[in-house]
């Protein structure tokens, strides 16, 4: 059933990318010879690419693929972060990582880990990306996404900084930040049973369900339960 009810969507989704693809890949052509490129025209071109990885690994058992699909991605994603509209958006919170995570690229975890955007998260008059590294709010959780590469580039004097910073200054932090933070802490000390009741927490239907519910790119749950495997693979 689970495989019957992604066909439809695959093929749902098929029928939307490849209707646009070379209309968008012309837009991008035009738009560099004129130097007015545009971070949404990159991003487009990024989920296709998902998409595609996807239909690799579900319908052809190709981990190889997923792989690479999940690389040319990340890279669209990495050029469209210098230009509003495009991945730069999205960097409001780490998930959107697990592409490049799951690339096992080190190339490209390593551009993720100090990657930079332009885009201002809800206006021009709003502190800039790095700017919000050290000025969390419920309102504003790019802290959180600072947190992830820090992690990654194995900074742990910069980590601890944003999450002491964040405990200061948010009185009571979301669930998944508590789990993330849980997380980034077991890997530093080397606690692997701490990371096992983490994932077995997430895993269970209910909080699966909850926390898998809006992340549309991945069906929501259906191919895999998001932070479980970004977790795993940090680990």
């Amino acid at each position: 059933m689970m495989k019957y009810n992604l066909l439809n969507q695959f093929q749902s989704l098929e029928i939307f990318y490849e209707d646009g693809d070379k209309n968008k890949v012309n837009l991008i052509t035009e738009r560099l010879k004129k130097n007015q490129q545009q971070g949404a025209v990159y991003e487009s071109l990024a989920t296709y690419c998902i998409y595609n990885g996807f239909k690799s690994y579900i319908f052809e058992q190709n981990v190889k693929q997923l792989k690479q699909w999940f690389y040319v991605s990340s890279l669209l994603r990495v050029e469209s972060a210098r230009y509003p509209g495009g991945f730069s958006y999205t960097m409001s919170t780490p998930d959107e990582f697990i592409f490049p995570i799951l690339s096992d690229s080190e190339e490209v975890i390593k551009k993720f880990a100090n990657l930079d955007t332009v885009h201002l998260l809800w206006g021009d008059y709003e502190p800039s990306y790095e700017e919000a590294k050290f000025k969390p709010s419920k309102d504003d959780p790019r802290y959180r996404t600072h947190a992830m590469q820090a992690v990654l580039r194995h900074d742990w004097e910069d980590y601890q900084r944003i999450k002491d910073i964040a405990n200061q200054k948010i009185n009571k932090l979301r669930e998944v930040v508590e789990f993330e933070f849980g997380v980034y802490d077991a890997i530093y000390h080397k606690d692997k049973d701490k990371i096992i009741d983490i994932i077995q927490t997430l895993l269970k239907p209910k909080v699966h369900k909850a926390y898998n519910k809006d992340f549309g790119e991945e069906f929501s749950g259906e191919i895999w339960s998001h932070h479980p495997v970004m977790f795993t693979k940090l680990a």
